[in-house]
């Protein structure tokens, strides 16, 4: 898994629970690093530019499902 946010990769890496709102977030992003081999690094923006594009698509038109339609590289 790869982030362009160090603060997600810290806390999903980190093996202490937060109170903080975005918790369950990360804590589901624990179970996946229980099957077999996973790591979460950091990654440039420059890197996640087309992640960045449909937040941002999903954002002003006010919907979010069209992130579940990326299609597969």
């Amino acid at each position: 898994m790869k982030t362009d946010c160090i603060t997600v990769m810290a806390a999903v890496n980190d093996c202490n629970v937060s109170r903080g709102s975005s918790w369950a977030c990360y804590d589901n992003s624990k179970d996946i690093k229980e099957v077999g081999v996973c790591s979460v690094s950091k990654v440039h923006r420059e890197s996640n530019v087309v992640a960045h594009e449909l937040a941002a698509h999903a954002r002003v038109n006010g919907d979010f499902f069209v992130l579940v339609d990326v299609p597969q590289a």
